[in-house]
C-alpha cells in the first residue's frame, strides 16, 4: 500500500516538472521540413535560353539534410524533369540536383528561408542530354537563387499550436544542428 502511495506521489511529481519546464527551443526535423516542402514548395518555370530556345523545369522530391554535410548549412537534393526546346529539336532528361544552403529566420513573418542556395552537384538521365542540358544550369541556378530568396521553404504558423504562436512571438535566430533546425526562444 505505501509502495503505491509512493509511486503515485513520484508520478505527480515527475508530471508538475514537466509541465512546469518552460519552452526553451522550437526544433524542426528534416522530416518535418521535407513534409512541409512537399506540400508548399513547387517549382516550375519556364526560362527562356536567350534566343537559343527554352526549358521548362519542375523539381519533385525534394529532401533535406541539415548540417550533416557541411556545418550550419542545409543540403537539398531533388529531381528536375527538364524539357528542352531549341531548333534542332527537343530533348527530356532528368536532373538529379544537389543544392546547398544558409537557412535564415525572418522574425516579423516567422518564415525560415534558405539564402545563398547553390547548385552544386548535378547528373543528368539519359546522357545523350548532357550536352544541352549544361546550358540550362546557369539559368537554373539563377533562378533557384532568386526562388529560393523569394520563397519560405517552412512558415511557423500562430494558428496551428500555442507552441508555434509562442515560437512566432519570441523567436530571434536559428540554429543548424546535425538533422534539425533550431530556434531558440531565449538568448
Amino acid at each position: 500500500m505505501i509502495k503505491n502511495i509512493l509511486r503515485v506521489g513520484i508520478l505527480v511529481v515527475a508530471g508538475a516538472l514537466v509541465a512546469c519546464n518552460p519552452l526553451t527551443q522550437f526544433t524542426l526535423s528534416e522530416q518535418e521540413l521535407d513534409s512541409y516542402l512537399q506540400k508548399n514548395v513547387q517549382y516550375s518555370k519556364k526560362i527562356d535560353l536567350l534566343g537559343i530556345g527554352d526549358a521548362n523545369i519542375v523539381i519533385t522530391d525534394l529532401k533535406t539534410q541539415i548540417g550533416r554535410s557541411e556545418p550550419n548549412k542545409v543540403t537539398l537534393s531533388g529531381k528536375a524533369q527538364v524539357d528542352v526546346g531549341t531548333l534542332l529539336g527537343n530533348v527530356s532528361a532528368v536532373l538529379t540536383l544537389t543544392l546547398k544552403a544558409q537557412p535564415t529566420y525572418d522574425q516579423q513573418t516567422g518564415s525560415i528561408y534558405l539564402k545563398e542556395i547553390e547548385l552544386t552537384d548535378y547528373q543528368v538521365s539519359p546522357k545523350n542530354g548532357q550536352t544541352i542540358v549544361s546550358t540550362v544550369i546557369p539559368y537554373l541556378a539563377s533562378s533557384l537563387k532568386a526562388y529560393f530568396n523569394l520563397l519560405p521553404v517552412y512558415v511557423i504558423d500562430a494558428e496551428k499550436s500555442k507552441t508555434e504562436a509562442l515560437v512566432k512571438k519570441s523567436a530571434k535566430r536559428i540554429e543548424v544542428k546535425p538533422g534539425e533546425l533550431v530556434i531558440p526562444l531565449t538568448d
